[in-house]
C-alpha cells in the first residue's frame, strides 16, 4: 500500500505548473494597421498606417500623446526616473486591428485557460503607450480593475525600434519577450503580441532608437452566457492527472485520522474589492482554477476563507520580553471574512473573541500541537491542516496590490496568502482561505 507521503507527492506533482504568458505574432492584412488618433488637442485628426510607419510619422503621432505617469498606491505620479514614456486614453483614437476576430483570444485560452474552460475572455481596450528613444518603464504589475480582471494583453505593432524588450517575472523566474527582433523578422508585417496573468511583474527596458508603439487591453472572465470553448488535450490530461491523484489521496486511511483540513495554497495573487472576498472563487486562474475544477467533479464544495495570524509576541499579565516566562503562542483563525477578524486581547491573559455565528476555526499545522492555552484561562482546541501545497506568506491581512503600478489604485487589494482548504471530518468540504 501506498504511503501518505507518496500520495501527497502524487497531488503535488500533477498540479500543472504553466508559463503565466503566451506571446505570438499576427499578420496586419486588410489594413488593420490603421490608426486614427485626434491632434492639436483633440481639434485636429490623423490617420497612421502602423504597418509602415516612418519617424516622422511616428513623431506626430508621440506628440498627440501625454507623459505617461504610474501609479504608487492611490495616486498617479509622473517621475521620469521610473518611467518615460507616452500614452493616449481610448476616447482619443480607433484602430482597425480587431483582437476579437484575429484569433489570438483562443490562443490566449489555449494557455491561460486552465481550469476554466467554459469561460469566455472579454478584452477591454485600455491604452496606446509610444516609447521613443530613452523611454523606458521599471518593474511594476498591472493595477487591476475588477474582481474578474485576471491579465493584460500586450500588442506591439511593427514599427522600427530597436530596445523595449519586455521582462516578465512570476515566482523567481524570469523571461524575456523582444518585441523588436520579433517583428523584424517577419515576412510581412506582423504585431507581436504577449498576454500575462496580473501578478506577473514586468518592466520595459529602455528603448535605444525608433518607436515602439503598443496596444494594451485588459483581459477579464466573462460570466456571460455561451457555448463551452475549446478543450486542449492537455487540459484533459492535467484534469484525469490531478483527480486520480487526489480521490487516492482521500482515500487513505492515514490521511487526517483524527480529522481536520487540507490546505492548497494558492499559486497566484487576486485583486479583491477591499473588505471581502466573496467574489473570488469565481475569478480563479491557472493552477488554482484547475485544482476548483477537480474539486467539484469530486462533489466537494468550495469556498473561500482567510486564515489570519497575529505575528506579535503577547505575554502574560506582568510578564514581558526578556522574562522567563515565554511568550504566549498565538493560533491562526480562519474566518469567512475580512469583517470578522478576531479580537485579540494583550493586556489581560491572552484571549481570543471568535466572530458570532460559528465561522471563526482556529487551525494549526499538522505537526503542531493542536491546542493553544491562555494561561490558566481557556484552552483553544485546534483543528489540524496538511499542507498539500505551501502557504503564500501572510504577513498581513491585505496589502496595497502593487507598490509601483500602471495607474493608482482602483479599490482593489491583493490577497495575501490564500489557501485552499479541505476539510476531513466525514463530509468532504472544499474551503479556499489566506
Amino acid at each position: 500500500m501506498s504511503t501518505l507521503d507518496h500520495d501527497l507527492a502524487a497531488v503535488r506533482n500533477a498540479i500543472s505548473k504553466k508559463q503565466p504568458f503566451i506571446t505570438g505574432t499576427h499578420p496586419l492584412t486588410d489594413n488593420s494597421g490603421l490608426f486614427f488618433f485626434r491632434t492639436g488637442g483633440g481639434t485636429g485628426a490623423h490617420c497612421i498606417d502602423l504597418a509602415n510607419a516612418d519617424d516622422a510619422s511616428l513623431q506626430v503621432l508621440l506628440e498627440a500623446c501625454q507623459p505617461a505617469p504610474f501609479g504608487i498606491d492611490n495616486k498617479d505620479v509622473l517621475d521620469e526616473t521610473y518611467r518615460k514614456a507616452w500614452k493616449m486614453d481610448n476616447s482619443n483614437f480607433a484602430t482597425r486591428l480587431d483582437v476579437v476576430n484575429t484569433g489570438i483570444l483562443d490562443c490566449i485560452r489555449s494557455m491561460l485557460m486552465q481550469g476554466n474552460k467554459n469561460k469566455k475572455i472579454r478584452p477591454e481596450m485600455y491604452k496606446l503607450n509610444v516609447y521613443g528613444p530613452g523611454s523606458f518603464f521599471k518593474a511594476h504589475k498591472d493595477t487591476p480593475r475588477g474582481e474578474n480582471m485576471f491579465g493584460s494583453l500586450v500588442v506591439v505593432f511593427p514599427t522600427r525600434h530597436e530596445g523595449g524588450a519586455l521582462q516578465l517575472r512570476h515566482k523567481g523566474q524570469e523571461w524575456t519577450f523582444d518585441s523588436a527582433a520579433i517583428t523584424s523578422t517577419q515576412d510581412v508585417p506582423s504585431i507581436a503580441y504577449v498576454a500575462f496573468y496580473g501578478d506577473v511583474e514586468h518592466e520595459v527596458s529602455m528603448v535605444t532608437s525608433g518607436y515602439r508603439v503598443t496596444l494594451t487591453y485588459n483581459l477579464y472572465f466573462d460570466d456571460t452566457s455561451s457555448k463551452p470553448g475549446p478543450i486542449y488535450s492537455w487540459m484533459k490530461e492535467d484534469e484525469l492527472a490531478l483527480r486520480t491523484s487526489l480521490s487516492a489521496l482521500l482515500d487513505h486511511r492515514d490521511l487526517l485520522p483524527d480529522g481536520g483540513y487540507l490546505g492548497f495554497g494558492l499559486e497566484f495573487m487576486y485583486p479583491v474589492a477591499r473588505g471581502t472576498i466573496r467574489g473570488l472563487i469565481n475569478s480563479l486562474k491557472g493552477s488554482d482554477a484547475m485544482i476548483k475544477l477537480v474539486l467539484e467533479q469530486l462533489n466537494l464544495k468550495p469556498q473561500v476563507k482567510i486564515i489570519y495570524e497575529d505575528n506579535e509576541d503577547a505575554y502574560p499579565a506582568g510578564h514581558h520580553y526578556g522574562d522567563d516566562q515565554p511568550p504566549l503562542k498565538r493560533p491562526h483563525i480562519m474566518l469567512d471574512d475580512e469583517d470578522e477578524l478576531p479580537d485579540w486581547e494583550t493586556e489581560e491573559p491572552f484571549r481570543i473573541s471568535i466572530p458570532e455565528g460559528g465561522h471563526g476555526i482556529v487551525i494549526c499545522g499538522a505537526d503542531e500541537v493542536g491546542e493553544y492555552s491562555d494561561y490558566g484561562h481557556e484552552v483553544l482546541r485546534a483543528k489540524k491542516v496538511l499542507w498539500v501545497t505551501p502557504q503564500m506568506t501572510f504577513t498581513s491581512l491585505k496589502s496595497p496590490y502593487v507598490a509601483y503600478g500602471n495607474e493608482a489604485s482602483l479599490g482593489f487589494t491583493t490577497l495575501v496568502g490564500y489557501v485552499w482548504m479541505i476539510s476531513d471530518n466525514g463530509a468532504p468540504e472544499c474551503r479556499i482561505g489566506s
